[in-house]
């Protein structure tokens, strides 16, 4: 028994380096990927998110590996329950898996399954009671890429806790110039403003509640086969009515 902790140790400590090495590399311009994408191949996905912005969600600026985690970010933007929103607050890690996306998210568990994720995990990025951001991966049910939530779980715990350390200290420790700033890795820029513009529009538009005009403008993107956010702009650019 005191191998086999010793072994998980260490197998944690190596996980740890690999992460702190890929953000690091990445940072310094040398990654031959995005950040995220190489990182959720660390925690054994194809499917991760970073995500900053106070915990209303204000403000957010997300970096995702790929169209699955983009689709599952606009999801909790339109449904205003998930992952990142747990995170943001006071339950710390999640961990979810199988039937219990349905039974914890009502709304967003079975939106998310239609993606072909069975497993969500997310950790706050931060300090303390500071919170200012999540990660989270998805374990999605894959032939060669089958789900492992318990390495999810690991491996977003230590992305989030390196992520916090170099947002913490970067602008002390990291002279201009010196490669990429930790914040450049958040290229998708702010996918949120948009959706809750269109949400707006459509609540106008048509008399309904925030909560149904949300609704619909999810139903539209999952009916057309399409990320939420590019509906949503089409919306704003009335080439959509809903």
């Amino acid at each position: 028994m005191l191998h086999v902790r010793m072994a998980d140790m260490h197998r944690r400590a190596e996980l740890r380096h690999l992460i702190s090495a890929t953000i690091h590399e990445r940072l310094a311009d040398q990654g031959h990927e995005p950040l995220m994408k190489e990182l959720a191949r660390l925690a054994g996905t194809s499917s991760a998110l970073a995500v900053l912005g106070s915990q209303a969600g204000a403000a957010a600026m997300v970096a995702v590996s790929d169209r699955t985690a983009h689709a599952a970010h606009d999801l909790e933007l339109v449904l205003a329950e998930g992952p990142e929103t747990d995170a943001f607050g006071d339950t710390g890690p999640v961990l979810v898996a199988g039937s219990a996306l349905v039974s914890r998210w009502p709304r967003y568990g079975p939106a998310v399954a239609e993606l072909g994720v069975q497993a969500v995990s997310a950790a706050p990025l931060g300090s303390g009671r500071t919170t200012f951001g999540a990660v989270c991966a998805f374990g999605c049910a894959t032939a060669c890429q089958p789900a492992e939530p318990e390495r999810l779980a690991t491996a977003t715990t230590l992305m989030a806790d390196v992520l916090s350390g170099i947002l913490l200290t970067e602008s002390d420790n990291f002279p201009a110039g010196d490669g990429l700033g930790i914040l450049e890795i958040f290229s998708d820029g702010d996918l949120q403003s948009p959706i809750h513009q269109a949400i707006g529009a459509i609540s106008a538009q048509g008399g309904y509640t925030i909560a149904d005009a949300g609704a619909l403008l999810a139903a539209r993107a999952f009916a057309d086969g399409r990320p939420v956010s590019e509906v949503a702009r089409q919306v704003l650019l009335s080439e959509t009515r809903l």
